[in-house]
């Protein structure tokens, strides 16, 4: 089902993009010309700044203490300002977010009319629409901008929400337009898209397949001019097979432009990793390493298990060593994992103790990661451990390793070749 909306809500998007659209094709390395008499290349666009911004978006940077723009930021502004189809892939922690949102939203509020442009961004998780929600919320707040979650229904002009949601919105968008641009985010795309290629591919391809989106979502190709701006956001895009997401994402938008910071794929510089290995065969090896590394911790600290129980038991052995935690399972509310998250961040020594639903995107404001389970792939792994040493903070990571394990051992040699830049991505 998730694929299938996925497939859906981009094949809208898509669709929209088909008529007007000006991407311009991807970057590729030219050959060097064997004419000596060339005139002079004019010189770069000044880097970009928040000075460039809307007034009225700044106050909000500042409140956040956001001062200079991080090199995604800098990156994404003149192609999404100038309202291109893009991926943008840039590391975990790196502010991708904002990266989308400002130059987005800068470029609606440069319309005639301020009211008249849309902004839809589709999340895996309502947990990361929250957050996007809240950021955007902040940033509109002196502007006629109206900002909702996507499932509440309301009239807005930026909407935020899971892909059933962002669909659901962008149905009844599509309905009430009459003219006007639309813009289209999709987050961590690479796990909305999973799947895609193989199980629902047939429903995007192809003019048919298009045409049947359009109708499913009320639109046509008359009634007025549309534009749609289609971005992809994600910090891993396996690209391995001709079924990976990222040779998907070739196929279906060969026109979209590339935009790849130079740590995409790898963890951010600030980061500080390390490996313990453990043995399972060793009554309380494991549970013991985690209580002596979270007992001299500094500051926040999230400790990751690979499924919601292994989660629970976890918090168990650290409750029984006398060291508090917190919770954050797919089992628990929406309103529960809030309280959860909120009470992390008012407590500068607190824990909370997560399976995978944790891993993509929010912000915990955390200085500690450890796995006590170690995440199954890399993709994984890069997610997990980047929710430390986020936005130029430094942070560490600890990884339990099981000895004998071969999968856990692989992994690790895989993390190690990832680091030195070795690893195949696109």
């Amino acid at each position: 089902m998730l694929a299938l909306l996925s497939a859906g809500l981009l094949g809208v998007a898509a669709a929209f993009a088909l008529s007007g659209s000006t991407s311009p094709a991807p970057h590729r390395t030219l050959p060097t010309p064997r004419h000596r008499n060339i005139a002079a290349a004019p010189p770069p666009p000044p880097a970009f700044t928040f000075d460039a911004l809307d007034p009225r978006l700044r106050p909000a940077l500042r409140r956040l203490g956001h001062s200079t723009p991080f090199e995604a930021q800098r990156l994404a502004w003149r192609p999404l300002r100038a309202g291109e189809d893009a991926l943008l892939l840039s590391e975990a922690g790196s502010g991708k977010t904002l990266a989308y949102l400002l130059p987005l939203l800068d470029a609606m509020l440069s319309l005639p009319d301020e009211s008249s442009g849309h902004l839809l961004v589709a999340v895996p998780t309502q947990d990361l629409a929250a957050q996007v929600e809240a950021l955007a919320r902040a940033l509109c707040a002196g502007t006629p901008l109206r900002v909702s979650l996507a499932s509440s229904r309301q009239p807005s002009n930026v909407a935020v929400g899971t892909l059933p949601a962002a669909a659901a919105w962008l149905r009844a968008t599509v309905r009430s337009r009459r003219g006007g641009s639309l813009r289209v985010v999709v987050d961590e795309a690479d796990v909305c898209l999973a799947g895609t290629p193989r199980k629902a591919g047939k429903a995007v391809s192809g003019d048919a397949g298009i045409a049947q989106l359009l109708a499913a979502a009320g639109g046509s190709a008359g009634g007025g001019e549309r534009r749609t701006q289609l971005v992809l956001v994600s910090a891993t895009l396996p690209a391995q097979g001709s079924g990976s997401v990222g040779a998907y994402v070739q196929r279906r938008f060969p026109r979209m432009r590339w935009l790849r910071t130079e740590g995409a794929h790898r963890p951010v510089g600030t980061l500080a990793a390390e490996f313990v290995a453990v043995d399972r065969g060793v009554a309380g090896e494991r549970e013991a390493a985690l209580i002596e590394r979270l007992a001299s911790r500094d500051g926040r600290a999230l400790v990751f298990a690979n499924s919601a129980s292994g989660a629970v038991r976890a918090a168990k052995i650290l409750r029984g060593a006398n060291l508090e935690c917190g919770l954050f399972t797919p089992q628990m509310s929406l309103e529960e994992r809030s309280y959860a998250l909120n009470a992390l961040r008012k407590d500068k020594k607190g824990v909370l103790v997560c399976s995978g639903l944790a891993s993509r995107g929010i912000d915990f404001d955390v200085d500690l990661v450890i796995q006590y389970d170690l995440a199954p792939n890399i993709v994984e792994y890069m997610h997990r451990v980047g929710r430390t040493a986020r936005g130029g903070h430094e942070g560490r990571a600890v990884s339990f390793v099981c000895k004998g394990v071969a999968r856990e051992e692989a992994l690790q040699k895989e993390v190690e070749r990832c680091v030195r830049g070795s690893w195949k991505f696109l």
